[in-house]
């Protein structure tokens, strides 16, 4: 038993250390290295590099903004997902593949040719409302957000308990299960 126990805590703090080392090779890559090279690309006098760097940053704006989706829900169960992920991180900034240049061009741009009308409409809307805004106003919607979060805060608490509770109750049937089924096969090979 205490081999199973062990074998479990070793393969738990493996894939920490593997997803810290994920998480670290995605930092890297997806924003060390582009600032890097959108800081050397100010330095110089050429406009390509420019629209290069500036061209990954909104894509890569745009990827962070949805990511969390596919993080939820593809990276527990399909197999090399932040391999992939850091791949097409490199696919996006590659000047060989240029692929921030592509998906801006073939999907971001033709969309906010589409929309930006509406969109400026809204901030200009939101810009007039900000000006008129009062601390009182703030005061309240701090208050409001706080009940919010509190309330949500609350319910996971409480989910998280039932949860719990059900998670014991199914690992003692399993303990039993397992109890029950090797005593017949202990009875059994001693036949």
């Amino acid at each position: 038993m205490w081999k199973k126990n062990a074998s479990r805590l070793l393969s738990s703090s493996s894939l920490g250390i593997l997803t810290s080392l994920q998480i670290l090779a995605s930092a890297l890559l997806a924003l060390a290295f582009p600032t890097y090279c959108s800081m050397k690309a100010l330095r110089t006098s050429t406009k390509e590099d420019d629209v290069q760097w500036l061209t990954y940053w909104v894509v890569y704006a745009v990827f962070r903004t949805v990511e969390f989706a596919p993080d939820f829900l593809l990276s527990s169960w399909m197999p090399l997902y932040f391999e992939l992920k850091l791949g097409f991180l490199f696919w996006l900034q590659s000047p060989t593949f240029q692929g921030a240049t592509f998906l801006n061009k073939k999907y971001l741009e033709p969309w906010l040719n589409e929309n930006e009308a509406k969109i400026d409409e809204k901030l200009a809307l939101a810009k007039e409302q900000l000006k008129s805004l009062r601390s009182e106003d703030l005061a309240k919607y701090g208050a409001m957000a706080y009940k919010y979060v509190s309330s949500a805060t609350k319910q996971v608490k409480e989910v998280a308990e039932v949860t719990k509770e059900k998670a014991t109750e199914v690992a003692k049937q399993v303990e039993s299960v397992a109890k029950a089924t090797e005593e017949t096969a202990e009875t059994d090979k001693d036949k």
